[in-house]
Order: C-alpha cells, then sequence, then structure tokens
C-alpha cells in the first residue's frame, strides 16, 4: 500500500507581524545609515542596513515555524517535525480506542479530531479538515450539537491531549484518503470504544481560557455498556447527571479576569467515579450540588464524548430525568436537538 502523507499548515502568526518587524528592521537600519553618512564615514554606511537585514533573517530563521508531516506507512502513524529531535510514530496495531469528533465549518468542509489511544492513555490526536463527503459512525460525537446544549467546544482540539501528542499544525485531507485507510485498518470495535482524561479533585487549576494546567491523573475507558479507569470499573446502567458549580479565573477581554462561577455538568457512573464537565451554557438548568474532593474533572470536548458514548448505549426512555427536561428546554434553542441525538 501506498504510504498517505498530509502536510501542515505552520502557524501564521509569522504572516502578521513579519511586515512590522521588516518596517522596524529597514527604519532602524537607514537611521544608523545616515548618522555614518553625517559623520563622513561613507565607507561604513552600509554596514548598519545590511546588518539590520542579517538580524532581520536570523529572527525569523529561529522563531520560524516549519510545516509538519503526517505519514499513515507501514502499519504506522508518524508525525514528522522539523523542530523535534525525532519523529512520533505510533503502530496501528497498539490502538485500541479512536475517538472521532466532527463538526461542519463551511458548506462543504469538516473539521475532524481524532484521538488516538490504548488502555492506559492517549498516545496521539490529529486535527484535519476535509471536504470529501463524510458520514459519521454512531459514536463519531457531533460537537456542533454538544456545543449548542452545554457550551464550552470552541477550543476543541486542545483539549483532547497534551501538547507533546498532538501536532501543533492542521492537515488538509481533501480527498479523506487518510481517514477512510484508518477506518479500514483499524478493527471497528477500536471506533465504538470512548476514552477521555480526567483530572482529580474538587476544584482543578485552570487556565485564563479553561484548560486544566498539569499532566491529567487518571484514562477512562468506555467500551459498549461498560467502563473503567485505574481503581473503577463498572456498566453505564443506571448512570445519572446532575449540575454544580466551580470558582474559576477565565478570560474576559483585558485586564478584565476576575474569578466567576463555572457551572458544571456532573455524570454519575459509580460511587466512586463522578465526572464534572464545563457547561457555560447550562446556568439554571439543574440544581448545583456541593464540590467534593473526589470529584473527576475533564474537558467540555471530552465531556461530550462521554455523554454521547452513555445517550449511544442507553434507551431513550432510560435517559436520566433531569438530562431528559434539559434537552426539551434546549429544543427552543436549537429546534433539531432532538433528532440529532442518537437513540
Amino acid at each position: 500500500m501506498q504510504p498517505i502523507i498530509l502536510t501542515g499548515t505552520p502557524q501564521l502568526v509569522d504572516s502578521f507581524i513579519r511586515p512590522i518587524i521588516r518596517a522596524v528592521q529597514v527604519a532602524i537600519g537607514l537611521m544608523g545609515s545616515a548618522i555614518l553618512f553625517f559623520m563622513g564615514w561613507m565607507w561604513w554606511v552600509p554596514v548598519p542596513l545590511a546588518l539590520s537585514f542579517v538580524a532581520y533573517e536570523l529572527y525569523f530563521w529561529r522563531r520560524g515555524d516549519r510545516a509538519q508531516a503526517v505519514l499513515l506507512q507501514d502499519g504506522a502513524l508518524r508525525l514528522v517535525d522539523p523542530l523535534a529531535e525525532a519523529p512520533l510514530v505510533l503502530p496501528l496495531a497498539e490502538i485500541t480506542v479512536a475517538t472521532l469528533y466532527y463538526r461542519q465549518l463551511e458548506l462543504d468542509e469538516v473539521e475532524l479530531a481524532i484521538v488516538f489511544g490504548d488502555d492506559e492513555d492517549v498516545r496521539f490526536a490529529l486535527r484535519v479538515l476535509t471536504t470529501a463527503p463524510f458520514s459519521p459512525l454512531p459514536h463519531d460525537i457531533p460537537a456542533d450539537v454538544y456545543d449548542l446544549v452545554f457550551g464550552g467546544v470552541a477550543g476543541l482540539f486542545r483539549a483532547l491531549a497534551p501538547p507533546a501528542r498532538r501536532p501543533r499544525q492542521t492537515f488538509h485531507d481533501s480527498d479523506g484518503r487518510l481517514l477512510a485507510a484508518l477506518r479500514a485498518q483499524l478493527p471497528d470495535e477500536v471506533w465504538r470504544r470512548t476514552a477521555i482524561r480526567l483530572w482529580p479533585g474538587m476544584e482543578p487549576e485552570i487556565d485564563l481560557f479553561g484548560y486544566f494546567e498539569g499532566p491529567h491523573g487518571d484514562w477512562l475507558v468506555l467500551d459498549g455498556r461498560q467502563w473503567k479507569r485505574s481503581d473503577d470499573s463498572g456498566s453505564i446502567e443506571g448512570w445519572s447527571f446532575g449540575g454544580a458549580e466551580r470558582s474559576a479565573v477565565l478570560f474576559s477581554g483585558l485586564d478584565k479576569q476576575r474569578v466567576e462561577q463555572l457551572p458544571l455538568a456532573l455524570i454519575h457512573l459509580s460511587g466512586r467515579t463522578t465526572v464534572a464537565i464545563p457547561a457555560p451554557l447550562s446556568v439554571g438548568l439543574a440544581q448545583p450540588q456541593p464540590l467534593s474532593s473526589d470529584l473527576l474533572h475533564t474537558h467540555a470536548p471530552e465531556g461530550a464524548a462521554l455523554l454521547w458514548h452513555l445517550l449511544v448505549h442507553t434507551p431513550r426512555d432510560r435517559w436520566p430525568p433531569r438530562f431528559r427536561q434539559m434537552i426539551a428546554e434546549r429544543e427552543s434553542i436549537y429546534a433539531d436537538l432532538d433528532t440529532a441525538l442518537p437513540g
């Protein structure tokens, strides 16, 4: 099989600041040359301008982004990064769970974020844009649906894996070859499983944009109607839904940061496993419960994956009453919400 290679799009910051830095560089160089000219040091007049060009090129050579590449070859996914010492290699045989998120960006463009993991941890995450026809599988998570219900899914890709395990760039799979090959080479049961990261504690530290600081402490894997994490496991039978609030300092404009109460959706799987999910739009939709030190927190997109898996494997008449009530209230905002949910 021929290797599939996708090239990333370098970050665009440089394209905005280059003209500004160039103008400053030329101005400083010309000023230095003008001073030498008026001092009569004619042989040295070109030197300041020439040095300014050298400094400009050295600066952007050191800080400039380089295109990454993702390869699917010889039964492994590879991330090749010119700025890294060695490529990241993930054999497909080691992948036991693949969680795919999708959302419509333009009329003919879909964003796909795929998280690959094993039974112990997340291994790799990949963000792809495609214009090929996309048909989601039952366990693929529609990020837009969750975002309209709870909110907080805007920074989708950054929330799915630590920086060392996700590329900093986006890849364009215009004809859908990479996804088609991954669907074909990974067993169906891998795509039917779901896994998310967990941060234990009453109020784990988050940054101004709502991302947890520090490494995650647990890894929850759902397989059909069963789930497990490091020191607990069970069935999804009887899962329940609630709400809570936590304090957080979030970005709300320059010099406008303040302590706020962030609504949380709580999903109870067992007496020792309750997952708290940021849910900015759920204010007043559930009576807040007190926080406890044994809570397990996750990001909104990962919480969307957990909730979607539960809904796929739970008949509608067994959905928690509080959740069904919330969906009914949300239909005034999103009329097609009920038909967008599984079941």
